[in-house]
Formats: structure tokens, C-alpha cells, sequence
């Protein structure tokens, strides 16, 4: 057996002095977070732009950009 890293020693301890509980209804509990698995999975391939939603109702988009704030000529990666 491979030698554990400090945070598996920590697991491994926390769990041999009982401070784990079992989940109720674990069968459905499995189930739950194999969708998020699945679900992450699917939607992790497609990068999305995604508004907070915490800050929903507490900001004002005031506009956009629509021009880099530098000119092209500027840039480091065009030259």
C-alpha cells in the first residue's frame, strides 16, 4: 500500500475515531450525486458565460464591450 498524503492521514483518522455518520436512505443518496457526475460531465465540455446568481437584483449592467481597451497594434501575441 501506497503511503497516504496528510489529508488521507487526516481522513483516514477522522474516520477510525468515529466522527463519520451514515447516510440515511444511502441507495438514493448514490444515485443523487451520480447525476451531479453525470450532469458536471455533460456540461463541463461546453464553456458557458453564466451570470451570477447571487448578485441577481443587486447589480445594473450599465453596457458591453464592444472594442479591446488597448489598440491591436499593442498586443504582444500579434507581433
Amino acid at each position: 500500500m501506497l503511503p497516504l498524503n496528510p489529508e488521507e492521514q487526516e481522513i483516514l483518522e477522522s474516520v477510525e475515531n468515529d466522527e463519520w455518520n451514515s447516510v440515511p436512505d444511502r441507495l438514493r443518496e448514490i444515485q443523487r450525486y451520480q447525476s451531479y457526475a453525470v450532469l458536471t460531465e455533460k456540461t463541463s465540455l461546453v464553456k458557458r458565460r453564466v451570470f451570477p446568481t447571487d448578485m441577481a437584483r443587486k447589480v445594473e449592467v450599465l453596457g458591453d464591450i464592444v472594442s479591446p481597451i488597448a489598440d491591436e497594434e499593442d498586443w504582444e501575441c500579434l507581433k
